[in-house]
């Protein structure tokens, strides 16, 4: 199974059709400031079923606060959890944050 992290503050993918019919783990980090998302985007992440979901960053009803990195450390701290449950997992971060490149 893999794992793909979208954050969806840097990056704002238009579909999921590469990802239909794997088995994969999608959770997708947005931003207090994405208010509206896509409904292409979204239907994909529905038919994803249980294997999506949206980790809301800051604001009411989000986690952490809403800083200049929050999406980006949380995102970080998330995979860290995972990766030391699943080593053996495949995890890819979905970002144009050129911090997350090593």
């Amino acid at each position: 199974m893999c794992c793909f992290f979208i954050a969806y503050k840097s990056l704002q993918p238009t579909d999921l059709a590469g990802l239909q019919g794997e088995e994969v783990h999608l959770p997708v980090f947005v931003g207090i400031q994405q208010n509206r998302i896509p409904f292409d985007f979204t239907n994909a992440m529905q038919r994803l079923g249980e294997h999506a979901r949206y980790v809301r960053i800051g604001g009411i009803g989000g986690i952490g606060g809403a800083g200049r990195n929050a999406l980006d450390f949380h995102l970080a701290f998330y995979l860290g959890e995972l990766v030391q449950r699943d080593p053996g997992r495949v995890f890819r971060v979905v970002s144009k944050d050129g911090g997350f490149d090593p």
